[in-house]
């Protein structure tokens, strides 16, 4: 074999070793709708069920990785809803945090904004299924997550956030390092009135951040989450209410710097 047929058949090899790898190594396809400029962060997961689910990573813009921020939109919303999470995956990254931003499950089409009814068995039955599929969704991001440094905190939203306390205060998921709740609630009385003593309940650093603007079942609870949680004397419990109307960027930098600054009061 001639030096110049050796060199051709060495770069053939070569072409084709980096075509396989890099066919590897990209992203999974975009779904449908998803702007492009997420795609080099898009992720794919799967729970133990085998239920594929997306996830938008992006590596903290800082030498110094403060942990890892696991975003939980409102049940049904996209990792792409161009609202807080959207907003925090990019903001807590300069700051230092890795951010992932999860799918979460949906609840049955107009479970959340139809009116309580006297029977409450089809709430109740839609909401054991999204948690058990909430719980099998973070399980499968933790897992994902552990390979980066850091301690791990969850910022979770509206039901997603009234639904991984349940999750917490009842065995079914390991306490957070830390937990950040955006405006928490259920659609029903009963249920929403629970979720008040599981405030005072929890073992683990805990931010509840509610806003003026908040529907009705969140705005029940504000007062009573907070003397639940500060019938213990807790020093890593805090409220705070957000009075600018979100989402916008001014809400969205003031929640930025109250997460960061909760943060920094625990010594992280």
């Amino acid at each position: 074999m001639n030096i110049l047929t050796f060199k051709t058949l060495l770069l053939v090899v070569f072409a084709f070793t980096t075509v396989q790898l890099s066919a590897q190594d990209q992203p999974p396809a975009l779904p449908d709708g998803w702007p492009a400029n997420v795609r080099q962060d898009l992720q794919q997961l799967t729970t133990k069920s085998a239920d594929p689910f997306a996830i938008l990573l992006k590596r903290s813009e800082r030498i110094k990785v403060r942990g890892t921020a696991i975003l939980v939109p409102e049940a049904g919303k996209l990792a792409i809803s161009p609202d807080n999470m959207m907003f925090l995956r990019s903001s807590l990254a300069e700051l230092g945090w890795d951010t992932i931003v999860i799918t979460p499950p949906t609840w049955p089409e107009g479970a959340l904004t139809a009116p309580a009814s006297e029977d409450t068995n089809e709430l109740a039955t839609a909401w054991e299924l999204y948690q058990s599929q909430l719980q099998m969704t973070l399980e499968a991001t933790l897992e994902y997550a552990a390979q980066f440094p850091g301690s791990k905190m969850i910022v979770a939203e509206g039901t997603s956030a009234a639904s991984l306390v349940s999750l917490y205060v009842n065995g079914k998921l390991e306490a957070p390092e830390a937990l950040v709740v955006l405006s928490p609630y259920l659609p029903d009385p009963a249920l929403n009135f629970e979720l008040s003593s599981w405030f005072g309940t929890s073992e683990y650093p805990l931010m509840d951040i509610y806003t003026p603007f908040d529907n009705r079942w969140a705005k029940a609870t504000i007062k009573p989450r907070a003397t639940a949680a500060r019938k213990r004397l807790r020093e890593d419990y805090r409220q705070s209410t957000m009075n600018i109307v979100p989402p916008n960027q001014g809400s969205q930098l003031w929640l930025t710097r109250q997460i960061h600054g909760w943060i920094d009061h625990l010594g992280w």
